[in-house]
């Protein structure tokens, strides 16, 4: 009887204590649950409470030094505000090719985009004044005078307030690559010769020869098929698009420079969530941007033009310069003419360029 009676009253303990942790289950229960959350919003409060997505369009394929260059500074960006701000990059033309990049950022499809200012024709005419043909040489001085310029002249402002201007620079001189070896502008007549519009196209008009707009992807076919006998490009385009099997020839006449804008649709740069923007002006909107990009890009048109000599055994041609800047010369002048108006000054919005380029040349020598 002992024996029954003890194991009742263990039955009835192990009954009670059940019950009594049932009922703290329940109440530990809540707290269990809100628990998680209250741990799991620990690390949130340190991330961003929102992730921005912008896209950026650019025609270079991803090997490329732009390519590269822009991913660092995607990257750069998500580190600063810790994931919120996510850029992709889409590079070697997946999102738009090199010409239709404009057009993707004005429409808002492309958030961002690098682009040549003479792949549209017309749009960007005061800027292209860094686009005259035997001009311009030193690189770093030419991307210095375009960012003078821009700060003091409202007209340019104006000419690319239809986007967000990033950033801008211009690219190394393009030369003229050939399958032939040419010194004078009769040399070429009648040749099929890529390049841009404005003031490379008219040029390449009065030596004789007929210019064709092409995008850097389409060069290489273009040649090899012999649609055009000749190219104007700078040796890291060069590089980026392996054109190295379908020229022999270097002509180092000083062609032109391509001015560049990095650019951004209004509404996408005025969405960017106020706890980013600090830190997207200061990787992405900052002139030391440019600086740092024109540098890039000096190193990497070197290292074009050592592999094209070097591995490939491409020949450069010392031209008669001279001979080619007679019209140059003349086309220069006429630029001003076509240009001036009743409120704008072009001669002398012509003359602070050359002026600004001279200081940039001084300070920063070849």
């Amino acid at each position: 009887m002992k024996r029954v009676l003890t194991i009742i009253l263990a039955i009835v303990l192990v009954a009670s204590l059940a019950a009594g942790c049932g009922g703290n289950s329940s109440s530990s229960g809540n707290s269990a649950s809100s628990a998680p959350s209250s741990s799991a919003s620990a690390p949130e409060s340190s991330a961003p409470q929102v992730v921005h997505k912008l896209n950026f369009s650019l025609g270079d394929p991803a090997s490329s030094i732009k390519a590269r260059f822009y991913q660092g500074l995607a990257d750069k960006t998500r580190e600063a505000t810790n994931g919120g701000l996510d850029i992709t990059i889409h590079s070697g033309g997946t999102l738009f090719s090199h010409l239709e990049v404009r057009e993707g950022v004005l429409s808002g499809a492309a958030d961002m985009g690098w682009f040549c200012t003479p792949w549209a024709s017309g749009q960007y005419p005061l800027a292209e004044v860094f686009n005259l043909p035997l001009q311009y040489g030193n690189h770093r001085a030419t991307t210095y005078a375009f960012n003078e310029l821009y700060k003091r002249s409202p007209e340019l402002q104006a000419e690319m307030s239809d986007i967000k201007m990033m950033h801008l620079y211009t690219g190394p001189t393009n030369h003229l690559f050939s399958k032939t070896s040419f010194t004078e502008p009769d040399d070429i007549r009648g040749y099929q010769v890529r390049s841009m519009t404005g003031g490379p196209a008219t040029c390449l008009t009065a030596w004789g020869a007929s210019p064709i707009l092409i995008g850097p992807g389409d060069i290489y076919e273009s040649m090899d098929k012999g649609v055009v006998q000749a190219f104007a490009f700078e040796w890291s385009g060069i590089d980026s698009n392996t054109l190295y099997e379908v020229f022999d020839y270097a002509i180092l006449i000083p062609f032109f420079c391509n001015p560049f804008i990095i650019m951004m649709n209004n509404d996408s740069y005025n969405k960017i969530p106020a706890e980013y923007k600090a830190a997207f002006d200061e990787i992405w909107c900052s002139e030391q941007t440019a600086y740092d990009f024109t540098e890039v890009f000096i190193g990497d048109n070197e290292h074009g033009r050592n592999i094209a000599l070097n591995d490939y055994g491409i020949q450069e041609v010392v031209p008669n310069t001279a001979a080619f800047k007679v019209f140059a010369d003349q086309l220069a002048s006429e630029w001003v003419d076509a240009h001036k108006t009743a409120s704008f000054d072009a001669q002398a919005y012509f003359d602070l360029a050359q002026e600004l380029y001279q200081e940039g040349c001084r300070l920063y020598p070849e």
